[in-house]
């Protein structure tokens, strides 16, 4: 008499012998098959989540890229694309360019200290940001001190670069910059920026933190003090008497929640060579697409790896229901 087969799939029959055993074997193999699922599944989401947040990221970095706006800088020659950017954006109030570094933006203020921390030069939402006056200060920066804000980033993004000016070698290197100030065909003017000093503060520091000083006497004086705090400095003098005035750049610290990095610099009528300008590459416009090739290394990996998970539960979800076929056509054979 031929023995009686069972798949493994079957329920197995009472009082067939190793019934327990049988039991114990399909419920360790459903459950080895839903684990396998599980784990799949956490993978695949982990994946998922983390590629969508480098992808996040990554784009926030490229609209604080400098090369972002490249093709709105305004020169002697031609200013006629900011003012295209004006135009846009009626909050636009000028241009800083500091040489050797990646700061190479429009300047924008707003009606309060909070409306460009999140909105970009056209106006539009962006985890980035600006660089922005105080609020308090004249736009046409007729003011003994000017102060401009900007987010701390990564990626020598916006005012990533301030803090490096904290090392003397960086900060003897850099030395120059311009500001282009006004609006307009006719108002429009590039100045020198000599960089003066760099000062760690606290975001609480009023006297530092207090812009458009009036008064010669309080104007010097208010220079002296923010000179006193610096770490390094320049012997470079600022006369109040003569209308001189500086602008203070000013963003977050690693050192603490409250420490800012500030760069000191003043305003000069003489603009000096960029002899960085080879050095710095800053694209050739806005009009370059931005797409997957700007994705970082690491997402793609991730997205190899993604699919070479994918392609394996495939693989093995083919060969189970080859093997469950060709056992089952074995037992039909046997039976």
């Amino acid at each position: 008499m031929r023995a009686r087969h069972q798949r493994v799939g079957d329920a197995p029959v009472a009082g067939t012998p190793g019934v327990g055993k049988r039991y114990a074997r399909l419920i360790v193999h459903r459950l080895s098959q839903a684990f396998d699922a599980a784990l799949f599944a956490a993978l695949f989401l982990m994946l998922v989540v983390g590629l969508y947040a480098l992808w996040d990221a990554n784009a926030v970095y490229r609209a604080a890229d400098a090369t972002r706006w490249q093709a709105y800088m305004p020169t002697d020659a031609d200013h006629g694309s900011y003012d295209e950017l004006v135009v846009l954006n009626s909050d636009v109030v000028g241009w800083i360019n500091i040489y050797g570094t990646h700061i190479n933006y429009p300047l924008v203020q707003g009606k309060s200290d909070f409306e460009y921390l999140n909105k970009d030069a056209s106006g539009t939402y962006s985890l980035s940001g600006s660089l922005f006056l105080d609020s308090r200060c004249s736009a046409e920066f007729r003011d003994f001190n000017t102060i401009i804000y900007g987010h701390h980033m990564d990626r020598d993004a916006m005012f990533g670069e301030i803090g490096n000016f904290a090392d003397a070698k960086y900060f003897d290197a850099r030395e120059y910059g311009t500001l282009y100030v006004g609006k307009g065909s006719d108002a429009g003017k590039i100045f020198g920026l000599h960089i003066v000093a760099f000062v760690p503060a606290d975001a609480y520091d009023g006297t530092v933190y207090r812009p458009g000083v009036e008064g010669a006497t309080d104007q010097q004086a208010y220079f002296n003090h923010v000179r006193a705090q610096a770490t390094l400095t320049r012997p470079v003098d600022v006369d109040s008497q003569a209308g001189e005035r500086v602008v203070l750049l000013s963003t977050c610290s690693d050192e603490s929640t409250n420490a800012r990095s500030i760069v000191v610099a003043k305003i000069e009528q003489e603009v000096h060579e960029d002899t960085f300008k080879e050095e710095v590459r800053t694209g050739v416009g806005i009009d370059i697409p931005e797409g997957w090739l700007d994705f970082p290394w690491l997402g793609w990996a991730a997205l190899v790896t993604l699919l070479a998970l994918l392609l394996a539960f495939i693989l093995r979800w083919a060969a189970r229901r080859k093997a469950r076929a060709t056992r089952g056509a074995h037992f039909a054979k046997d039976a």
